[in-house]
C-alpha cells in the first residue's frame, strides 16, 4: 500500500514539473499546475523592444500604423520604427490608448483590447525607459 502512495506522489510531482515548464504557442504564458486548476501567468519582467514589444505592435497596429499606410489609415502615426513608437511611448499616449483610459483614443481601433499580458509587457518596456533593445 505504501508503494502505491509513493508511486502516485512521484507521478504527480513529475507531471507538475513537466506542466510548469510548458509554454503556450505564443510563448508568453506559462502554465503551472496547482491542484486541478491551472494558473496562467504572464512573463513581462524582461520586455524588450526587439522581442516582445515589436511583435505585439506588429500584430496589432501595423495594419494602420506601418509607414506605407499610416497617412491614409493611421492619422499619420507611424509605429513600425523604433523612433516612431518611442515618441508615442514616452509621451504617454501609447499606454493611454492601449489601456483605453477615459478620454483616450482606444486602440486597436474597432478591435478587441490587447490582452492584459501584452499591455503589461509594453508598460514594463515603457517604465524601463523604452530602450531600443
Amino acid at each position: 500500500m505504501k508503494f502505491n502512495y509513493i508511486f502516485i506522489a512521484t507521478m504527480i510531482t513529475i507531471a507538475a514539473i513537466h506542466i510548469s515548464g510548458c509554454e503556450s504557442k505564443k510563448g508568453d504564458l506559462a502554465v503551472m499546475a496547482t491542484g486541478s486548476t491551472p494558473v496562467v501567468t504572464c512573463d513581462s519582467l524582461n520586455s524588450k523592444y526587439s522581442v516582445q514589444v515589436k511583435n505585439i505592435i506588429s500584430a496589432n497596429c501595423y495594419s494602420c500604423h506601418a509607414t506605407p499606410v499610416a497617412t491614409a489609415l493611421g492619422g499619420g502615426i507611424v509605429l513600425d520604427t523604433y523612433n516612431g513608437l518611442n515618441f508615442w511611448a514616452t509621451n504617454g499616449i501609447l499606454l493611454d490608448n492601449i489601456t483605453q483610459v477615459p478620454g483616450s483614443n482606444p486602440m486597436p481601433k474597432n478591435a478587441a483590447k490587447l490582452s492584459d499580458c501584452d499591455i503589461a509587457k509594453i508598460r514594463v518596456w515603457i517604465n524601463s525607459g523604452s530602450p531600443n533593445n
